[in-house]
């Protein structure tokens, strides 16, 4: 489950860089815009495309409604499930968009809308996230507790993702949790602090290749990911995301 949740953020990197707005010194602006709101298609789309981001906005509003029915009745803790299944579905929409055949210059208009949905999404989960919280330390179950971490790490909230990080990171040093866990919101609040990430789990699209967004010490990643028990290497990861293929 991981690797599908690595593979959903870099999606979501990439379509930032498809809109222009992936760039280290302006990211952390872009993120903090308003949330546009769910809108029809552009009229600039071609039919296919329209018709490919119509047929997804309808399948999210069946997920949404059915996160809510799976969600009545349950405690705080229990409701994380259903929501992280839904930030899953959703987000593996962007990733079977940039795997389309839609035009690569329609992408990033399709995916915009698609975000502008998304984001009410996470913003809405955040809220679950924040009333099922711990008052100190992390969730016991792994289940949960990877749950939890992929709200936080979609949040909006960086002041809730410090918090969440700091919850992670005497966790992770014991083993219960996954190192590529805390390296991924570690690096994600770097960069939307604009300053490089440590552990190079974050990459975009820019200039028509998946590239890392800038790293600390490309030579000392390896180095950093053994210490919280992250196995994979630089090299694998580069292998696995297809860094400088064309996106």
């Amino acid at each position: 489950m991981a690797s599908r949740n690595f593979v959903a953020t870099t999606a979501f990197l990439g379509v930032l860089g498809a809109m222009n707005l992936c760039v280290p010194a302006t990211l952390g602006v872009a993120v903090a815009q308003p949330v546009p709101q769910p809108s029809t298609p552009s009229p600039k789309l071609s039919e296919a495309a329209s018709n490919w981001l119509t047929k997804w906005k309808a399948t999210a509003a069946v997920a949404r409604a059915e996160r809510e029915r799976a969600q009545a009745g349950l405690t705080a803790i229990q409701r994380l499930g259903p929501a992280a299944a839904l930030d899953r579905q959703l987000r593996e929409g962007v990733a079977a968009l940039m795997r389309s055949e839609t035009p690569p210059a329609e992408r990033g208009l399709v995916a915009q809308a698609m975000f502008a949905e998304i984001s009410v999404v996470d913003r809405e989960n955040t809220e679950i996230l924040r009333s099922a919280l711990p008052p100190q330390g992390w969730f016991t179950d792994k289940t949960v507790a990877t749950d939890a971490w992929l709200i936080a790490q979609h949040s909006f909230d960086r002041e809730l993702q410090k918090v969440v990080l700091s919850r992670l990171e005497p966790a992770v040093r014991t083993g219960a949790v996954k190192g590529q866990e805390y390296a991924m919101l570690y690096d994600r609040l770097e960069m939307f602090q604009g300053r490089p990430q440590r552990y190079a789990s974050q990459a975009r699209c820019t200039g028509g290749a998946w590239r890392f967004a800038d790293i600390e010490s490309e030579t000392e990643v390896d180095a950093k990911r053994a210490e919280i028990g992250w196995p994979e290497t630089l090299n694998q990861t580069k292998t696995r995301l297809t860094i400088g293929a064309p996106c």
